[in-house]
């Protein structure tokens, strides 16, 4: 499985693991990265999540993404952002997909601003836009 977190975390996925949760941490992150093509993968596949879903999300969405990550997790970020009502997408620079063990405080900043910029009136008339869409996406 060192296939699936080489592909997720990069080439230096071992060292970042080392350094951050041990040589157990990484052992067993190994061990359990097969858990993802046994569990995840399959419901991954079964699951849908299209514009008429996104359309219900009535949540302001934050999606970050490390400029560094691997092409695909920018290439999904995209798709996702466009198509969710409210979502601001960011991508981080220097950082990749192992930014929350690399670089906890940039991520914790990012979030932070976004969530302290959210105003509850208009949270509360995001909610009413997103049924709006909802309705008119349902029939």
């Amino acid at each position: 499985m060192v296939v699936f977190l080489r592909g997720v975390g990069g080439d230096g996925y071992r060292e970042v693991l080392r350094a951050r949760v041990g040589g157990e941490g990484l052992a067993e992150a190994e061990r359990e990265s097969a858990y993802f093509f046994a569990d995840e993968l399959p419901a991954v596949g079964a699951w849908t999540f299209g514009p008429a879903e996104a359309a219900r999300v009535a949540a302001p969405a934050l999606l970050l993404c490390g400029a560094e990550s691997r092409p695909w997790f920018r290439e999904n970020v995209a798709i996702l952002a466009e198509m969710l009502p409210d979502a601001r997408a960011e991508t981080l620079p220097g950082l990749d997909h192992l930014a929350p063990l690399t670089h906890p405080a940039a991520l914790a900043s990012a979030i932070g601003e976004f969530v302290s910029g959210l105003d509850p009136r208009q949270r509360s008339r995001r909610r009413k836009a997103a049924t709006a869409r909802v309705r008119q996406a349902t029939g």
